[in-house]
């Protein structure tokens, strides 16, 4: 039994062979063997949602015609010839149906693509034998040829475009159409003059191309690769889709069948390089996530930033707390153990009015104590409540007995004013003093000084005398108590060597004294070593050298040592001189009888302390920065800046770009990255032209073979050619009105004018009949007189 497909084509083959078979005396025998048949539809309301076509149950494999074409018999007619003599599939050239490889195995030179292989076919006008349907080939307008082009030859096969449903050959409006997920399948172009196949129906689908058109689709399930489909390796789009986005992919006609479709599984987007939930974006949305960085200092929160697929925290780096007004080890407070003199949770350090008094720092007299008058008693820029010194008389308040009065602090002369001028807790003593310490000296506030004469014991001021004594007001000398009054009397005062000098009487002194005269000492030759020590001898009088005590500072002459010392009468050193300037650009180094000796390294690498610098090397004893670093990172949406701290930066910046894609217009930066604001609008407006964009050439308006309407009511089967709709045929416009003429305007259609020929009415009682207003009129009575007076004459219609 055969597929409806199949019956199609042997039916067509026997109408072909009837009219080959009826002739003079010729016979006919059997059919030729149709192809393979087409593969069976399957049932998809018994598919569970992930099975794939392979794994479909077929559907029965026939359906029984309706009507079983029944073979013509022999004519008898005519000499018995041999039945290949006009079997059309036994001769050569071969007939209309048979099998053939090329256009020259053809009668009528026409080989052309069938459901499992080629047939022969032929020119026609305007109909074809069934399974057969007469199409306008490709190329050959304005002559325009028609051929004989069997129906439903791509019918299930997997597409991309519609270009794959149509034949190369001639014009078709077999479309590719979408069924789902598993992909796009070709339909067949139906409509009241082309019916689907058993197990199709004509509907309304979407096709490729993001347009809709009548097509025969599968009643029930898929379709399966047919042979013609593995031999071309067809395949079709597919997708998967689910709550996460779609991913697209292909499936492909191999000798196992239809391959499962290769589109990834949509998931969630994550930070990781790729595009999972297949929206063209990669990593988007996956930032924002909370995260802390951690140290010894404390943890700082912050937000997952997606970066070249790595998660990567923005929180700060934890640090040590300062004074700074910020919260560096992030544990909520700022500048702990910072003072805050007036409490108000802002630290000195950045507090601009520490005490609170209303009166900012570089202003306030007190910075640190709250003073609101700003009183300065000794306008000395420090206010009262801070000054240690209010009267500026160079004793602080606290020791002063009288604070605000700059004449009266502890050792401040007295004076008779009835005060405690040098805060001795004494008032006005001594302040009446005449220097005379024979009379007793008295303060009286009213009367001033009064000057009273004592005898007490004074002092006359003559060293050579004792028990002085005041006598009326004047100090009288007492007893002689002078050792000597010359050299002489120094004399015999026992002997003290020659080191120290000789005895004289000092009457500088007084009392006078017996003193050595150092100028008459020994004088030793320095020593020519400076660990050792030249000496006089108290027992002998003369000079001797010894060592110097161990540890005497001492100078070894040479410029590269230092802290040198004596030991057992040797200068020695202890400590090598350092002689780094920190300075890599200086080579270091020490000559005993200069010093350190810093010489120029010119020409060196080294590193300028900037990392928006390369190649830095020493230039007169300095590192000077070399090439400045190249931060253009080719986005016109960052801004491209170098930090010597911490390189190159890119700081996403508004304005107009260029994203590169000529399809995209009012391209803007957004987030750091160019891109197209709306879509270049590509329609011609023209239905013969596949329109799209290239971002690389813009619009692009590919021809294409498709079901048209050329805008002329004249024509009937239009269809587009290299890009141009082209109608031909024309419309049936017989009303079988013989009282009107039939004509048909491009803009209308089939017109219908009334016409005055003469016509019949039917009506045997009517002669001469008219057309008028488009109907049949009939004219006078027929004359039914026979003259003969034996009967009634009349006529009956």
């Amino acid at each position: 039994m055969k597929s409806p497909l199949n019956v199609l084509l042997a039916c067509s083959l026997l109408a072909v062979s009837s009219l080959a078979g009826c002739g003079g005396g010729s016979t006919m025998t059997g059919l030729p063997e149709v192809g393979e048949e087409l593969p069976s539809l399957q049932d998809a309301d018994s598919v569970p949602p992930e099975t794939s076509v392979s794994e479909l149950p077929p559907l029965p494999e026939t359906v029984e015609p309706e009507v079983t074409p029944e073979l013509i018999e022999p004519d008898t007619v005519g000499p018995d010839l041999p039945p290949e003599v006009y079997d059309p599939c036994y001769q050569q050239p071969l007939g209309f149906g048979c099998p053939c490889t090329k256009d020259s195995d053809c009668s009528d030179g026409h080989c052309v693509q069938a459901w499992n292989g080629k047939v022969c076919t032929s020119q026609c006008v305007e109909e074809c034998p069934e399974g057969f349907s007469c199409s306008l080939v490709v190329g050959t307008c304005p002559d325009c040829q028609y051929l004989c082009m069997p129906l439903f030859v791509n019918l299930c096969r997997p597409c991309m475009t519609n270009s794959d449903c149509m034949g190369k050959e001639t014009a078709s409006s077999d479309l590719c159409v979408e069924l789902g997920p598993d992909g796009r399948f070709c339909g067949a172009a139906c409509s009241g003059a082309v019916q689907c196949p058993d197990g199709y129906s004509c509907k309304h689908v979407d096709v490729a191309g993001g347009i809709q058109s009548y097509q025969c689709v599968p009643d029930k399930g898929f379709c399966e690769c047919s042979g013609l489909a593995i031999s071309q390796g067809a395949q079709t789009t597919c997708f998967v889709q689910n709550n996460h986005g779609k991913c697209t992919g292909t499936r492909t006609c191999k000798q196992d069948g239809l391959t499962p479709c290769s589109a990834l599984t949509p998931a969630k987007e994550l930070c990781n390089g790729g595009d999972d939930n297949c929206n063209g974006v990669v990593d988007e949305d996956v930032s924002g996530a909370d995260c802390t960085t951690s140290n010894e200092f404390g943890s700082c929160k912050g937000k997952d930033l997606c970066v070249g697929g790595v998660s990567v925290c923005d929180a700060p780096k934890p640090a040590q707390d300062l004074c700074d007004g910020l919260d560096n080890d992030c544990d909520g407070e700022t500048d702990e153990g910072s003072l805050d003199t007036d409490g108000d949770k802002l630290a000195n350090c950045v507090d601009e009015d520490d005490d609170n008094d209303g009166h900012a720092d570089p202003l306030d007299n007190c910075p640190v104590v709250s003073n609101p008058p700003q009183k300065d008693s000794d306008l000395d820029m420090a206010g009262d409540a801070c000054d240690p010194d209010d009267d500026n008389d160079q004793v602080a308040d606290e020791n002063d007995c009288q604070p605000f009065d700059k004449n009266s602090y502890p050792g401040a002369a007295e004076v008779c004013d009835g005060k405690d001028n040098d805060c001795d807790l004494w008032t006005d003593e001594e302040t009446c003093s005449d220097s005379n310490p024979c009379t007793k000296d008295v303060c009286d506030p009213v009367k001033g000084c009064q000057y009273v004469p004592q005898d007490i014991p004074c002092d006359d001021g003559n060293p050579c005398t004792s028990s002085d004594v005041c006598k009326n007001g004047t100090c009288t000398a007492g007893a002689d108590i002078c050792p000597c009054k010359q050299d002489a009397d120094c004399a015999g005062l026992g002997f003290v060597g020659g080191c120290l000098g000789k005895l004289y009487c000092d009457t500088k002194s007084l009392p006078t004294v017996c003193k050595l005269d150092p100028a008459q000492a020994v004088q030793c030759p320095p020593s020519n070593s400076p660990c050792k020590v030249s000496s006089c001898d108290p027992a002998t009088g003369q000079c001797a050298q010894k060592d110097a005590p161990d540890g005497t500072l001492c100078d070894d002459g040479d410029k590269c040592t230092l802290i040198d010392s004596c030991a057992k009468g040797v200068c020695t050193s202890s400590l090598e001189t350092d002689c780094s300037d920190g300075n890599p650009c200086t080579t270091d180094s020490c000559k005993p009888d200069t010093g350190c000796v810093f010489t120029l390294a010119n020409g060196i690498p080294c590193d300028d302390g900037s990392l928006c610098t390369a190649g830095d090397v020493c230039q007169a004893g300095a590192c000077k920065g070399g090439v400045a670093l190249d931060c253009n990172d080719g986005n016109d949406c960052t801004k491209d800046a170098c930090n010597p701290a911490k390189g190159c930066t890119y700081s996403p910046q508004a304005g107009a770009c260029n994203d590169g894609n000529l399809c995209t217009l009012s391209d803007t930066c957004v987030n750091g990255q160019c891109k197209g604001a709306s879509i270049l609008p590509c329609d011609d407006k023209n239905p013969c032209t596949l329109d799209g964009c290239a971002p690389q050439t813009v619009c692009t308006h590919t021809p294409q073979d498709v079901p048209c309407s050329d805008g002329d009511f004249c024509t009937v089967v239009d269809a587009c050619n290299a890009g141009v709709c082209v109608g031909t045929g024309s419309p049936d416009c017989n009303d079988k009105n013989p009282c009107t003429t039939d004509s048909c305007a491009a803009k209308q259609g089939c017109v219908h004018a009334p016409n005055t020929d003469p016509c019949d009415d039917k009506n045997a009682c009517t002669t001469k009949d008219t057309c008028s207003n488009g109907q049949c009129a009939g004219g006078p009575a027929p004359d039914c007189n026979d003259n003969d007076k034996c009967t009634d004459d009349a006529c009956k219609t």
